[in-house]
């Protein structure tokens, strides 16, 4: 940022207010500074309402996931403080001001962001924009860093892997290249294998990684993922609360972050319970009647016991498509819940599909999944044969991975 003399501002201007925010859970910075650049000014608009988003450029979350669980060998990391490593076009810097000052007997000085600033509507576009634009530029010297960059970074965080170590090393390599020569660096390296991480400077590992000794786990959009084990699972953790209300029980189910559906069976008696408090017709704030309450606060302690773990490696059982497959039984009331994942590895793209269906009576009624490529029903594995008669009176078990 650059200082400014208040007299010279031009306008039109804006300043940007800004807090800071503690998360004792970084393994880096653990305290950030937030800008607002949503505050209204005296015309009642902000800096946001008059920005554009921007499309989307990267590859869905669902869609980097999915493909870090085909290669046999994976690396994860991040590019360090990427927006600050942007700069913004100097006519628009008049639209980033902040005030500023070390102690509270100093005068306040103003300051200009001359980066791209985190808390603007256009921000995440503007930086993944780039990233892509690095990928397009360097895809003829670099192909292999430069398919990672362009493939399977979301935002700032990249899960990249392949079947060979040599080529996933080039491909670290490359990637390295790449983004160095434009002012990004790689931290927090993360690797299934220890020669992934040979030469990299200790403090940007994320884990002191021990294959033999070591079962930490590390954050991997969202899952944590054990280099060691090489499994991905889901922690839960939720706020104490006071009181139990439709309004702390819909926050508590906000929480759940499970972007592969492995918590669906659990996820869909959550949904049930919220939506019988709708039936109910109870307002926000207003405290459920005690067996209800009763039966939230025994799920929220049930949750965070409940720690799915499957391995985040899926072998190959076809060059061309496979699917995975997660089919439960949540026994309340008879709910069956299927997630069906499909990968065409020749063309780099996914298909998901979630299902949840409420079975009435004894009877075992199939519930069919039909995309342009899969065909899948409750009990039944994938097959080619789609004309092929399947008996609906299958027995499942409670959790069936396929």
């Amino acid at each position: 940022m650059t200082e400014i003399d208040i007299e010279r501002i031009m306008s039109p201007h804006y300043f940007i207010p800004h807090h800071c925010v503690l998360k004792p859970d970084s393994t880096t910075t653990k305290l950030r500074v937030v800008f607002d650049a949503s505050s209204k000014t005296t015309s009642g608009q902000s800096l946001n309402d008059l920005l554009h988003i921007g499309p989307t450029v990267q590859s869905e979350l669902l869609s980097i996931l999915l493909r870090f669980r085909l290669p046999r060998y994976v690396f994860t990391t991040d590019i360090e403080k990427m927006y600050r490593q942007i700069l913004v076009y100097p006519e628009d810097r008049q639209c980033q001001l902040i005030v500023w000052r070390n102690e509270p007997s100093q005068p306040i000085k103003y300051f200009q962001l001359n980066t791209v600033t985190y808390g603007t509507r256009s921000a995440p576009y503007l930086a993944t924009k780039c990233l892509q634009v690095l990928a397009d530029d360097n895809m003829q010297n670099y192909p292999l860093g430069a398919s990672a960059l362009k493939q399977n970074f979301y935002v700032d965080d990249c899960l990249h892997g392949a079947d060979s170590l040599r080529t996933l090393l080039e491909t670290q390599s490359q990637l390295n290249k790449i983004l160095t020569a434009s002012g990004f660096k790689l931290r927090k390296w993360c690797a299934n294998h220890p020669s992934l991480l040979q030469g990299i400077p200790h403090d940007d590992l994320k884990v002191n990684l021990d294959l033999e000794n070591n079962n930490d786990t590390t954050k991997t959009l969202g899952l944590s993922w054990c280099p060691k084990s090489d499994s991905l699972c889901v922690k839960v953790k939720l706020e104490p609360v006071c009181s139990t209300t439709k309004r702390s029980a819909t926050s508590d189910l906000a929480r759940l972050f499970d972007p592969l559906g492995l918590l669906s069976p659990v996820v869909v008696m959550a949904k049930i319970f919220i939506q019988e408090l709708w039936n109910l017709k109870m307002d926000w704030d207003e405290k459920l009647p005690t067996e209800l309450q009763k039966q939230w606060l025994e799920f929220r302690n049930n949750l965070t016991k409940v720690k799915p773990d499957i391995s985040s490696y899926f072998q190959r059982r076809s060059s061309c498509q496979h699917s995975i497959t997660h089919l439960y039984r949540c026994i309340r009331k008879g709910i069956w819940c299927c997630s069906v994942f499909e990968i065409n590895t020749s063309e780099w793209s996914n298909h998901c599909t979630t299902i949840v269906r409420q079975i009435s009576g004894c009877t075992f009624e199939k519930v069919d999944i039909t995309s342009s490529r899969t065909l899948c029903s409750c009990g039944w594995r994938r097959t080619s044969n789609k004309n092929k008669e399947r008996p609906t009176n299958k027995k499942l078990p409670d959790v069936l991975l396929v």
